[in-house]
């Protein structure tokens, strides 16, 4: 019982101690800065009273006019003491000679010093991030030699949360590190100038009614190594132009939109039946059925028909020839059956309906589509 009571006194010990590593002293009357409502930063005030964790500021001299925060160095602190007239001279000749010429470079890479700062975007160009890291060197020269030691300004309301601008010892802290950054930033600029792979498909599959799941988008779906390897090998290269290596997360999104659809198909899937079309055409179904078996190999096709009793005449224009006031056109005639089929394709989990256009001219049958996506449904 002794040492329980002896471990318990020290526990509760280590947490008061801890506890007050986590505050400071505060007595009415000291200057103070707080974490208020009435800005997004910090706001000056007086100590007007303390108790226990709770502190007391007063910022006004209406009854009102005051604001109770936690004793915690997030929500209020000592207010800093001003730059002596020799620090405000070196920090503004150290400005006057950087601002300018830094700023922006500077800007683009603060969001990866610290995800305080703002985001102001990149360079699309690999010779452009070279020019801004060649430039950075420069402001790291003026660091280590002219201006060695200059700290961010003691002006505590010029420290704007999400701003980097009078911060003068994170611009040399930035620039010495310009280069680990400027990868970072480059990765980063590199995945918002891609193209998100998968995005456009997954989109429609979800939005479309009954779900039309387009190739691409099935490769992705349910076979996603596949998919994968295809993608990288077209997305590589734009980030190879940056200097970088693609993320090994990059495909992450399109990966989880991905199992949302097939949750998706899962729950619709097995309400859905194929409706036969009311129109047979032998030699045209059996001609599209090897079009699909050619394209989808090891593809079942288990029903098949076209919605037109005749073929279709649909007639275009095409411009042969044209001079000042007049163009010239060609009357052409297409014939076509439009239908469906329904498959069964491998590495899919159900059979799928799919539109098919053939065609009719001077040379026979052709296959005008045989459909890029299927609608999931049972197999008969």
């Amino acid at each position: 019982m002794k040492i329980k009571n002896f471990v318990t006194v020290v526990f509760m010990t280590l947490i008061l101690t801890a506890a007050s590593f986590s505050q400071q002293a505060f007595r009415k009357g000291d200057e103070v800065e707080y974490k208020c409502s009435r800005s997004a930063g910090w706001c000056g005030g007086k100590v007007d009273a303390v108790d226990g964790n709770m502190v007391r500021v007063r910022w006004g001299n209406m009854r009102n006019q005051a604001d109770t925060v936690r004793n915690t160095p997030e929500f209020i602190r000592t207010t800093p003491k001003p730059d002596s007239p020799q620090v405000v001279a070196f920090q503004e000749a150290f400005r006057s000679e950087a601002l300018n010429k830094y700023i922006r470079d500077l800007q683009m890479l603060a969001p990866f010093y610290d995800e305080q700062f703002n985001s102001s975007g990149g360079h699309t160009t690999m010779p452009a991030w070279n020019e801004m890291t060649a430039r950075l060197g420069e402001l790291n020269a003026l660091c280590v030699g002219k201006y060695a030691g200059i700290g961010n300004t003691g002006t505590a309301w010029l420290l704007l949360k999400g701003k980097i601008d009078y911060r003068y010892a994170d611009w040399c802290n930035i620039a010495a590190r310009r280069e680990e950054l400027g990868k970072k930033a480059r990765t980063w600029a590199a995945s918002y100038m891609a193209s998100s792979p998968g995005a456009d498909g997954l989109r429609r599959a979800l939005e479309y009614q009954d779900n039309p799941v387009g190739d691409d988008t099935q490769l992705l779906m349910y076979e996603p190594q596949k998919w994968i390897a295809q993608q990288t090998l077209a997305v590589k290269p734009h980030f190879a132009s940056y200097g970088v290596e693609m993320p090994a997360d990059f495909f992450n999104a399109a990966l989880q939109k991905a199992q949302q659809l097939k949750a998706v198909i899962d729950q619709g899937a097995p309400g859905r039946s194929f409706k036969q079309p009311s129109h047979k055409d032998p030699a045209v179904e059996a001609f599209i059925k090897g079009k699909f078996i050619a394209e989808y190999p090891g593809a079942q096709i288990l029903r098949s028909g076209n919605s037109y009793p005749t073929w279709a005449k649909r007639e275009s224009l095409s411009l042969v020839g044209s001079g000042t006031g007049y163009k010239l056109y060609k009357v052409e005639y297409n014939f076509y059956k439009r239908g469906w089929v329904l498959m069964k394709m491998l590495n899919r989990p159900y059979c799928q309906a799919r539109e098919w256009v053939v065609g009719r001219g001077a040379r026979g049958l052709v296959a005008v589509s045989t459909g890029s996506e299927g609608t999931f449904m049972q197999c008969p």
